[in-house]
């Protein structure tokens, strides 16, 4: 009896720990994918050589090129980030094998594919990957460079 006590116990820990790792993840895919309408939209302002105006829930600014740029890598390094997280829990939960040591993982790789992004768009921007730094046009391709190295953070630090 104290066998499938504990067994129920686990579960019953489990499906709340996932449970409320799951909403924060959906949350901060939604977030991030809202951020990215106007961030986006700050193209258009920029290629005309003026600053962009932002405004993303209560934050109200104006942004340079190199900021939108920035905010750009954070905001799909941190897209890319949650999307892996939210694969890799729903992966587990349905496997079985959800492991409660891996929340910190989950609630950080956001984070860690946000900082990645970043970096990649610095090396980028000093032209050490061979190649001109973009220009505004190249708004999308930093969108999508950043949410994929969000996507594959941890194979990339691992090649880092």
């Amino acid at each position: 009896m104290g066998l499938l006590e504990g067994l129920r116990d686990r579960a019953r820990t489990i499906g709340w720990r996932a449970s409320a790792l799951g909403v924060i993840t959906v949350a901060e895919l939604l977030l991030l994918l809202a951020a990215l309408i106007p961030v986006m939209g700050a193209a258009t302002p920029l290629d005309s050589g003026k600053p962009a105006h932002i405004s993303y829930l209560w934050w109200t600014g104006t942004a340079s090129k190199p900021m939108v740029f920035v905010i750009v890598s954070l905001v799909g390094g941190g897209l890319g980030g949650a999307l892996h997280a939210m694969a890799s829990l729903t992966a587990h939960v349905a496997g079985g094998d959800f492991g409660g040591s891996w929340t910190m993982w989950y609630l950080t790789n956001p984070v860690v594919g946000a900082s990645l992004a970043t970096i990649f768009l610095f090396v980028l921007q000093a032209g050490l990957g061979g190649q001109a730094a973009p220009g505004t046009g190249g708004l999308y391709g930093i969108a999508a460079f950043a949410t994929l190295s969000g996507l594959f953070s941890r194979h990339a630090l691992n090649k880092l």
